[in-house]
């Protein structure tokens, strides 16, 4: 089986027990879609040079309470950086790639206003990150694949439209550093940033 093959089947089955771990209480669940841009860290170790990328996720949560809510999350966030090398007085085209699929779980506050229209939330959480690293130079491709937890901080706002369905916007903190072996040698790489999303949720 293929590597990328085992880290989404691995990212499947993650989700699974996340989904099943949240628990049921008396509450309310929901589905979140959401979508947006990656801001790669700056750490000169880690993204430094890599342009703005993208962000997808999907969500399952319980809102236990009126004020506290437990999610569980599976996303995929990519940046890349290209230049042009001069190799023996020839220029190539480089290109390298950072990708992550995050398996989180999140604990969520929330502070809804008067007349139950807005709800500002904030939350923390950890996730199971399956990064890969790939690069292209002179039309030849490497990948390296390496697995780390790391953990997130988010706050947002929903608005809710209807009694089923919101829209929001957030901001997403990662923090995670996998250790990528490449060719023997280890490398740990800062390999999170912010994230801002917009999504739509069903609330059921």
């Amino acid at each position: 089986m293929s590597s990328t093959r085992q880290k989404v089947l691995l990212a499947v089955v993650m989700f699974v027990m996340v989904f099943v771990a949240v628990p049921v209480f008396a509450g309310s669940g929901y589905i979140a879609l959401r979508g947006g841009a990656f801001s790669p860290n700056s750490d000169e170790e880690g993204l430094k040079d890599f342009d703005t990328g993208y962000n997808i996720e999907v969500a399952y949560g319980y809102k236990i309470n009126p004020n506290f809510a437990v999610e569980g999350g599976i996303g995929r966030y990519s940046s890349e950086y290209e230049e042009t090398v001069t190799i023996y007085g020839v220029d190539y085209s480089a290109t390298a790639t950072a990708s992550a699929i995050p398996i989180t779980v999140t604990a969520k506050g929330i502070i809804p206003l008067p007349g139950d229209k807005v709800e500002f939330y904030g939350g923390v959480g950890i996730g199971l990150y399956l990064a890969t690293s790939e690069a292209e130079i002179a039309g030849v491709s490497m990948s390296y694949d390496a697995n780390a937890f790391g953990f997130h901080v988010v706050g947002g706002a929903d608005f809710n439209i209807s009694d089923n369905i919101a829209i929001g916007g957030e901001i997403k903190w990662v923090s995670v550093e996998p250790e990528f072996d490449i060719v023997g040698v280890k490398y740990d790489t800062p390999y999170g940033g912010l994230i801002f999303n917009a999504g739509v949720k069903y609330k059921f």
